[in-house]
């Protein structure tokens, strides 16, 4: 397994080179594709974690679906050189850092929203606009809905989470109380 800050080195090298061409949006959607495409496929995740595999086929296969995306050349010039580099293992923890990257390059930070029930598109709305107010940045919402929150939601950005649910009150209640 590859660390994460090797991961977000090389997502950082990405975001940089992406934005100096002006490309910066694109290369992340299309990196973002790729990696979901080889955790969807098990052929692609062996091909890109079983070190018996070499680079020479690496390249070949992922070239193959490289084209068939209509992918630019500065994200196949990026695959090449993670292959040359060994680092294709990192596919997926790069995808992820150089989305966060290309977020906060943009403005826009993404929430992960969980809640009792489906959120009503006023709810959306307002919620969106605190949490913009909140951070200084425009949001991304992620939604999931888990009816073990009886009621209320939890959000999740970054590093900081906001608890409002009422199981969550409940279970600190509970820590208070050393039950």
């Amino acid at each position: 397994m590859i660390p994460a800050s090797v991961s977000r080195r090389w997502a950082r090298a990405l975001v940089e080179l992406a934005q100096a061409e002006g490309k910066l949006e694109p290369i992340a959607q299309q990196l973002q594709e790729l990696a979901s495409m080889v955790q969807s496929h098990p052929e692609l995740q062996q091909l890109v974690r079983n070190p018996a595999f070499s680079s020479d086929a690496q390249q070949a296969v992922l070239a193959q679906v490289l084209e068939k995306m209509a992918a630019d050349d500065l994200l196949k010039r990026f695959v090449k050189v993670l292959i040359s580099k060994d680092r294709l293992a990192a596919l997926s923890g790069i995808a992820e850092a150089a989305e966060d990257l290309t977020d906060r390059a943009l403005g826009r930070r993404r929430a992960r929203v969980t809640s009792a029930r489906p959120l009503s598109e006023a709810q959306r709305t307002a919620l969106a606009a605190g949490l913009r107010q909140r951070t200084g940045s425009d949001i991304i919402m992620e939604e999931e809905v888990n009816e073990g929150l009886v009621a209320g939601l939890r959000v999740q950005i970054g590093s900081q989470r906001i608890e409002s649910s009422v199981a969550g009150h409940f279970a600190q209640l509970q820590r208070d109380l050393g039950v």
